[in-house]
C-alpha cells in the first residue's frame, strides 16, 4: 500500500495505555488529601468524559470530595513511573489546558496551551488553579525524565503535609477563552510532537484552530 493510499492512523489513547486511569485516580486521591478529606476514591471514573468533567470542576473550585468517595479504598501512593514509549506516525491522546504561561508573552506566534501527557500532573495543576490564588498550573522540572520520576516525591510531600506547589509548578498568566476560565480538553497529536515536547518542554504543533506553541513543562536547573 502506498503512502498516498494508506489509511490514517487512529489514536491509540494515552501514551500510558490503560494506566492513565491509575494515574488520574492517584492524582484525585491527592486532591482529597490536600482538601483535608482522607476519603477513599470511587474507581468508576475511568472514562475520558468523566475525567475532563472532574478536572474542570476542580480547576473552577467546584469539586466536592464527598460526591467522589466510595467504600473501595484507593491510596494516593504510586511509584515513580518509567517514561512510556511513543512512536512517530502514531497519534496519542493528551490533556490540554487553555492556560497561557510566561512563555506566551515571549513569543510572537499563537500559544496553544499547556499539554499534560500524564493525567496525574493535570489533576494537581487543576487543584492549584482552583484552590489557590497563585494559579500555578504548568509543571516546572529539569527534564521530561524528572516529570515522570518526581511523581512519588510529590505524593510523599502531600502525605507529609509539606507540599508547596511552587516547587513543582510555574504560574499561569491568563486563559485564551471567553470568559477567562480554565478549560481542560482532550487533543490528539502525532508521536513526533511528543518527542519534541519531551526534549524541549515545548513545540509548535497543529492544534485547532491553527498551529501554535504547546508547552509541556518549564525547564529548570538540574536538581541537586
Amino acid at each position: 500500500m502506498t503512502d498516498q493510499n494508506r489509511e490514517p492512523e487512529l489514536p491509540v489513547g494515552f501514551s500510558l495505555g490503560e494506566l492513565w486511569c491509575d494515574h488520574f485516580l492517584a492524582g484525585l486521591a491527592c486532591v482529597h488529601l490536600l482538601t483535608g478529606h482522607r476519603l477513599p476514591i470511587r474507581t468508576d471514573f475511568c472514562a475520558i468524559d468523566n475525567m475532563l468533567s472532574i478536572l474542570n470542576n476542580i480547576a473552577r473550585g467546584h469539586y466536592q470530595p464527598l460526591i467522589h468517595a466510595d467504600d473501595a479504598h484507593l491510596d494516593a501512593q504510586m511509584d515513580s513511573f518509567i517514561v512510556p514509549s511513543i512512536q512517530t506516525g502514531v497519534k496519542y491522546q493528551a490533556i490540554r489546558l487553555n492556560g497561557k504561561t510566561r512563555l506566551a508573552k515571549q513569543i510572537s506566534m499563537p500559544f496553544a496551551g499547556i499539554l499534560f501527557e500524564d493525567p496525574f500532573w493535570a489533576t494537581l495543576a487543576a487543584f492549584n488553579i482552583g484552590f489557590s490564588s497563585r494559579h500555578l498550573g504548568v509543571p516546572k522540572l529539569p527534564s521530561n525524565e524528572h516529570l515522570w520520576g518526581s511523581i512519588s516525591k510529590l505524593i510523599s510531600a502531600i502525605h507529609g503535609g509539606v507540599y508547596h506547589e511552587d516547587e513543582f509548578f510555574d504560574p499561569i498568566v491568563g486563559y485564551y477563552s471567553s470568559p477567562q476560565e480554565p478549560v481542560f480538553s482532550l487533543i490528539e497529536l502525532d508521536g513526533r510532537y511528543f518527542d519534541q515536547l519531551r526534549s524541549q518542554g515545548r513545540c509548535i504543533a497543529p492544534v485547532p484552530p491553527s498551529a501554535g506553541m504547546l508547552q509541556l513543562f518549564v525547564r529548570t536547573a538540574p536538581l541537586e
